[in-house]
């Protein structure tokens, strides 16, 4: 079985853009919700709000919705604290509460079998179904023995502004290779994969970045004052919003077929 694991919290287009690409290739989609931001903020569970319309579209493949409350994720609040990803609990608190959500992603995962195929990821990386010449079963054949990343194509504030970052991302791996150890050691550690340009990482769009940076950080890294103030500026002026020395380019050259195809249902996101 292949799976697609992401965390949720609002990306209705992405999610949409996300299901349609990968809707023939996967046996079922995972999504976690949390109700808190990683900045520590309430809020409501977006996606239920929008489960209803994947449900009626077709009975497969299945979408597993996972709703997780505080009482759930804390539960890795320890572990947390002794993890170098958090500065062994002494960086921001936001730090802290991430890695504790992205660790309980495993809790919904449970009833995987040990050579099932798992993909992790954020919502706004959608891996290439062509990795394996898009054949399901070739999964099962995986051509590494240990989880690894795919090294994704980065397009920002649109979804035609293709970015010079390199970004490697989503995590792959079979089940048995993850259920029993920590998670975020994994994303963060050095499973680099070799695959290069697998898949696409729409990060940042525009319209809903303020937000995104508010519900993610706090003034101690990242939605700093004078990264929120001169965020408008530095997304008109096509500049990287921390400053980084990234080129963009209007590219959709090596866009996902599906986006190709049906560019016009996503418009409204690209420059």
């Amino acid at each position: 079985m292949v799976v697609d694991v992401i965390t949720y919290n609002g990306e209705a287009d992405l999610f949409d853009l996300r299901y349609n690409i990968l809707k023939d290739h996967v046996d079922e989609f995972i999504v976690v919700e949390f109700d808190k931001t990683f900045s520590g903020k309430d809020k409501p569970f977006y996606f239920e709000k929008i489960f209803i319309k994947y449900l009626s579209l077709t009975s497969k493949p299945l979408i597993r919705y996972c709703k997780f409350t505080d009482e759930v994720w804390n539960k890795y609040h320890e572990l947390a604290l002794s993890s170098p990803n958090t500065q062994y609990g002494k960086g921001a608190e936001h730090w802290i509460r991430e890695f504790c959500q992205k660790e309980s992603v495993k809790d919904c995962l449970t009833h995987l079998k040990d050579d099932d195929i798992v993909f992790v990821s954020d919502c706004d990386e959608i891996w290439d179904f062509q990795l394996m010449g898009g054949d399901k079963e070739a999964y099962v054949n995986l051509p590494h023995s240990e989880p690894f990343k795919l090294k994704l194509r980065v397009y920002a504030y649109y979804l035609n502004n293709r970015s010079s970052e390199k970004f490697n991302g989503t995590l792959v791996t079979k089940y048995k290779y993850i259920k029993d150890v920590c998670l975020n050691h994994l994303r963060s550690d050095s499973y680099k994969g070799s695959v290069w340009h697998g898949g696409w990482h729409f990060t940042s769009l525009k319209d809903g970045l303020r937000r995104k940076l508010q519900d993610s950080y706090t003034q101690e890294s990242y939605a700093t004052e004078a990264v929120m103030s001169n965020l408008d500026k530095n997304i008109a002026e096509n500049k990287d919003f921390l400053g980084r020395d990234f080129k963009y380019t209007v590219d959709e050259s090596e866009w996902p077929q599906f986006l190709k195809d049906n560019r016009v249902l996503y418009k409204h996101l690209c420059k």
